[in-house]
């Protein structure tokens, strides 16, 4: 919103966004949709680890100015809402 622009393109490295599947049991892609979070938090861990090993074989941030090192931020969560029963159940 700052930079004047409503929507991420797809090239933007700093964003975000939520979308929401309407599902109900049965639906063919119930599964693949309920099980998002457990594959983007594999996905996440394992580069995560790649990348610590990586830092500490080549110790990095030694040979790296200050002023050019940079840390990227990654969030996700995912929240169930059930009709019906007046709650969400929220994982992350």
């Amino acid at each position: 919103m700052r930079q004047g622009q409503v929507r991420s393109e797809l090239s933007d490295v700093i964003g975000g966004g939520t979308l929401s599947f309407d599902l109900a049991p049965g639906h063919p892609f119930e599964q693949p949709v309920t099980q998002l979070l457990d594959r983007v938090r594999k996905d996440v861990n394992d580069l995560w680890a790649q990348v610590n090993a990586w830092n500490r074989e080549h110790a990095v941030g030694d040979d790296v100015d200050d002023a050019l090192r940079f840390r990227v931020w990654f969030y996700f969560g995912q929240n169930v809402e059930r009709s019906g029963d007046g709650e969400s159940r929220s994982e992350g």
